[in-house]
């Protein structure tokens, strides 16, 4: 898949959350990642089921990152910690290998259904609509909590120095 595809598949999902409504999910003791992996098949399930429903599939994948999109960032940040906190630097890379395998695995699986429902969000007038609107509130979120542009160069920055 083309990195601007996967780029235009990717807002798609995220542009979805506009549409929250609440889905409950189970806790697993799986390993983060398999996790991840498996929040991302689910995202991958509901854009193939509405791929001639794409305002449909905005707002239920809006509910979707709605109910799980804080499991799937700690689920992110759980993985790396894994990873980061493996001492040994072979095991370390070769868990840094697993992690990208499971978490690429669901979107190499579905990456042409994704492109089928980026297009058919683009050219269904609503489903566009509810794209625009989540990305005019998102973008307004971002920039309320975190400032401007100078405000993320400073912290860029901070971050560099302390990791140094």
């Amino acid at each position: 898949m083309k990195t601007s595809r996967l780029v235009v598949a990717l807002a798609v999902v995220g542009g979805s959350f506009y549409g929250i409504r609440e889905m409950k999910g189970c806790v697993s003791s799986a390993a983060p990642d398999t996790r991840l992996a498996g929040h991302i098949d689910d995202i991958c399930k509901i854009a193939r089921a509405n791929i001639e429903t794409p305002a449909h599939g905005v707002k239920q994948l809006g509910g979707f990152l709605g109910a799980h999109l804080g499991d799937m960032t700690g689920e992110l940040g759980d993985t790396l910690a894994a990873i980061e906190t493996t001492r040994d630097d072979d095991k370390h890379d070769e868990r840094a290998r697993t992690a990208r395998s499971r978490i690429l695995a669901p979107l190499r699986l579905c990456a042409g259904d994704l492109d089928r429902f980026a297009q058919a969000v683009s050219t269904d007038e609503e489903a566009s609509e509810l794209m625009a609107h989540f990305s005019e509130r998102f973008n307004r979120t971002i920039e309320i909590m975190l400032g401007e542009r100078a405000a993320i160069r400073t912290l860029e920055q901070r971050l560099d120095t302390l990791l140094r």
